[in-house]
Formats: structure tokens, sequence, C-alpha cells
């Protein structure tokens, strides 16, 4: 029996539309503690992937608390500095990586200079979009795979192993349920993440699926799989979750937008601001790189008070979204 486990799935909306933008995983070659293996950028937060848990770091963005907090008096905005934050840890009870596997393939490089240390400024790293935890549980290798804008990860079982030895406990979510369509939700300060219903089959030697019946059990924030049918301990098994980020939007930096307008054909156009690199542009894109225009300076109540340099975006969707 070999069965594969898991998908990890980011929707990710922009307006009425998604759009598309590559994901990448980077490596920790010493710039980050000890503990985080891999780290993925997302919309207002990072995904630290580390020996046996993943960390879902949220935090509240700048510019929009910044400009929640215009025209306030001195009084109400005293406080306006503080940015709130939300961990969820998703921990693998009794994982225990035994080696990493990643291939570097990323044209483009990261370089990091973190605090006063040299021995960890680094320098050249390249981005991955393959994974494998060798051996996170015995003879289990955890697979993570970032092509098309979705991250996914996967179980990859040898024959005659137990996959209900695969459990997580989720901690820091604010609630954490099962709708009755089958559905995980927890919950956090910024909105909520979702595992849609599971879908699992067993694939014969010939590669012909047959449908298994699979849920999620929760108990003490617990989570595990549960097959009330059985399944084939025989053949291989396909178990795939998709976990979905409700509020992340398709920029990696903050953006707001500010108009929109449809042509006579459908097509929807929409302008705003963005304040960093990480607005999705496509290919033949007016202008491909982010400026960050002029730091814009002005007095509140007699406070000086700045707005960090903005570009403009303007993106153009197709009628019905897929574009």
């Amino acid at each position: 029996m070999k069965v594969l486990i898991g998908s990890l799935f980011f929707l990710l909306t922009f307006f009425v539309s998604s759009q598309e933008q590559e994901i990448w995983i980077y490596p920790n070659k010493g710039q980050w503690e000890n503990n985080i293996k891999f780290l993925v950028n997302v919309q207002n937060g990072k995904l630290f992937l580390e020996n046996n848990r993943f960390t879902y770091h949220f935090y509240e963005s700048f510019q929009k608390h910044h400009h929640e907090n215009l025209g306030k008096r001195k009084s109400e905005t005293k406080n306006s500095k503080t940015i709130h934050n939300h961990v969820i840890q998703q921990e693998f009870i009794g994982a225990n990586p035994s080696n990493f596997i990643s291939k570097e393939t990323s044209e483009h490089y990261t370089n990091y200079y973190i605090g006063n240390d040299s021995t960890k400024w680094k320098s050249n790293i390249h981005a991955t979009q393959e994974i494998t935890y060798e051996n996170f549980y015995p003879n289990i290798d955890l697979f993570l795979n970032a092509h098309n804008s979705i991250l996914e990860y996967s179980f990859f079982i040898q024959p005659h192993q137990d996959p209900s030895q695969i459990k997580y406990k989720l901690t820091g979510a604010d609630k954490i349920s099962i709708d009755p369509i089958g559905n995980l939700h927890y919950a956090h300060s910024f909105g909520e993440i979702i595992e849609q219903k599971l879908f699992a089959w067993n694939i014969d030697e010939n590669g012909n699926k047959t449908d298994v019946t699979i849920n999620f059990h929760l108990e003490n924030d617990i989570i595990s799989y549960e097959f009330p049918n059985g399944y084939n301990p025989n053949q291989k098994l396909f178990i795939d979750p998709q976990l979905i980020f409700s509020t992340f939007t398709g920029a990696t930096s903050d953006n707001w937008g500010f108009t929109a307008t449809p042509d006579e054909k459908g097509n929807l156009y929409a302008g705003g601001i963005s304040f960093g690199i990480g607005y999705p542009t496509t290919t033949g894109a007016f202008d491909l790189t982010y400026h960050g225009g002029t730091v814009y300076h002005y007095t509140n109540n007699g406070a000086n008070q700045l707005i960090p340099g903005i570009d403009i975006s303007i993106s153009k969707f197709n009628a019905d979204g897929t574009q």
C-alpha cells in the first residue's frame, strides 16, 4: 500500500477575479532561527515550514492600520503604532523528518543582511518549488509542491504502513469546527482558514481510481482522517484536502483598490495603489517594476505624519473573471 495524503491550496482573490502569481519556497541557509527550515511569503503574513509543524503568522497591514487612523485626533491614535498579529500552528504529532531534499530552481535570488552578526548575512539564496521531508513519519515522506499559484503538501506512505499515525494539532485558532458539508474551519483574528471537504481514492496498478469515503475527525483540537467504509490497503490511496485562506488577495504587498469600471465587452478595469513589489504583473505590462513613488508628508493636528511612497496599479480582468 502506498498512500498519498494532503494538499495545501491557496485561493488568491482580488476584486472579483483570481490573479496568477508564482509561489516560491525560500530555504533557511542560516539567515533565520534554526527551527525554520523554509519560508513562504503570503498576503499579510508568512508561512514557516519547520521540522514537525507549519506556523502561519498573520499580521495587520501597517498601511491599512495607518489609513484607518487618518484624520483622527491625537488622543484617538496614541496606540496607532500597534500592529496586531495572529499565529496558528499546525503541529504533526510524532513526526520527525530525517532529511530535507530540495532543488533551488529560481532564476531570482535574495540577499539577507539581518542584524549586526555578519555570520548570518547570506546572499545568492535561490528559491525552490519542491521539497521532500524524508521519513517525516517512519517510511512516510512529506512532499511539498508549488506550481501554478498552488502550494500543496502530500504524504507518501510505503506499503503496510498505517495512515492513522498522521495526526496534527491546531493551536492558536480562535475556533475550530467541522461544518455539515465536511469542511474544516479554523478562525483567526483576520479571517479564517478552511480545509475543504476531503476527497480520496484508491489507485490500482493500471492507474484506475476508486472513490473512497473519508472525513475529518476532530477531537481536542487534534485532526485526523477517518474512513467510515474502509479502503483497499493493497492499493495506493490518495487523499486530497484543499486549504483556503479566505482573507488573501493576489498581492504579497499591501494594496488598496479605489475604482473599477467595465467596458462594453464586460471586461473589468480596476485601479488602485500598491505599497511594494508584490503586486502581480503580467508579461507585456506597461511597467513591471515597483518604484515607490514619493513619501508624502502632511500635518495632522499639529503632528507631522507621512505616507510611504506608492505606485499606481491598473488591472484588467476578462468578463468571466478567469484571466
